[in-house]
């Protein structure tokens, strides 16, 4: 090989490691996807005004609660949009629940997995502008002695 080659495919290595990790943090179409099952609440920060230092009460963990896909013509924070199909939910038994969201085919629009903490809590990850469908499939896990309710948690999320 000369050196010139080597230079070449160096580079091509390295452009190839880059990419790697560039898109690490994204989901891709047709994959399993897996909320974090506890989010500690040290982790959130509040921005605040110069001279202020923000808060956030609460203290210790917040267990998954839920998930679903959504999308946004812009940020995050700015309202989310509505689907134009309706998520559709199976029950299969009792013992199991399927929400389908199916997403628009816009290639511009940001399309996301947000996870469910409560008090307004959220993670989020971003997903590839070609998925079209998530599923979120729930197990029960118990019927609450007070409410007499059943309790769901997520047991898969899968996007295509």
């Amino acid at each position: 090989m000369r050196a010139n080659d080597i230079k070449h495919l160096t580079l091509a290595t390295l452009a190839l490691m880059l990419l790697c990790v560039l898109f690490s943090g994204v989901a891709r179409a047709g994959q399993r996807i897996a909320c974090p099952m506890m989010v500690d609440v040290r982790q959130v920060t509040v921005e605040s005004p110069a001279g202020w230092t923000g808060i956030y009460g609460p203290s210790g963990t917040r267990p998954l609660l839920g998930a679903e896909a959504i999308f946004t013509t812009g940020s995050l924070r700015d309202s989310w949009g509505e689907l134009r199909d309706p998520p559709t939910v199976k029950k299969k038994g009792g013992a199991v629940i399927e929400t389908k969201y199916p997403l628009p085919p816009e290639r511009e629009l940001g399309k996301w997995i947000i996870c469910h903490y409560g008090e307004s809590l959220y993670q989020a990850m971003k997903l590839p502008t070609a998925t079209k469908e998530c599923a979120v499939t729930y197990n029960r896990e118990y019927t609450d002695s007070a409410s007499k309710k059943p309790v769901y948690r997520v047991a898969d999320i899968t996007c295509k």
